[in-house]
């Protein structure tokens, strides 16, 4: 079983993440990583979604199993099921921009995605040196890439994604 939690993890890994570079490449660096929805919209539409809400909704369905099974040992192992859990509540709020009740949902989902990321990765798995590693490259990139101030949220977002899939993918291995 521990191979196919591997397996969905790394598959989940590359998913998003190539999404968020062929969007990077394809749109260009936006204020955040829900605003390609409408992009991918446009580029690609589906009934009632897009391909940035299959994306967002498969990618979080495979981190699912892994994030349950980590940390089992500690009273917090249920912060690392918010993470997959709110992903694919904001993956479902793809016209976030315009529907005001989609809107609401997004952000509070977002939020609580983030929260549950940072806790699950301090709390649980005591990955706080990683968290700071992964920031201060972050950071680096935003800085060097002058974009901080106007994509602040999609680079906060990096820096979640990139602590919470290699915190799973260095604990698979």
């Amino acid at each position: 079983m521990f191979i196919e939690l591997s397996i969905f993890s790394v598959i989940s890994t590359l998913l998003l993440f190539g999404f968020i570079f062929a969007g990077v490449a394809r749109f260009g660096l936006l204020p955040s990583y829900s605003d390609y929805a409408p992009f991918w919209g446009k580029a690609v539409p589906i009934n009632n979604m897009n391909l940035w809400s299959v994306v967002t909704l498969v990618s979080a369905f495979l981190l699912c199993p892994a994030l349950l099974e980590l940390g089992t040992a500690s009273a917090f192992q249920f912060l690392g099921f918010l993470v997959p859990l709110h992903l694919i509540v904001v993956s479902l709020t793809p016209r976030w921009k315009t529907d005001r009740r989609q809107c609401i949902i997004h952000f509070i989902s977002a939020g609580l995605c983030a929260l549950g990321g940072l806790l699950w990765l301090t709390l649980v798995m005591d990955a706080w040196r990683l968290l700071a590693i992964v920031g201060t490259f972050v950071l680096t990139l935003a800085l060097f890439s002058g974009s901080l101030r106007s994509s602040a949220v999609f680079w906060g977002e990096m820096m979640m994604f990139l602590s919470v899939f290699l915190t799973v993918l260095l604990a698979m291995v």
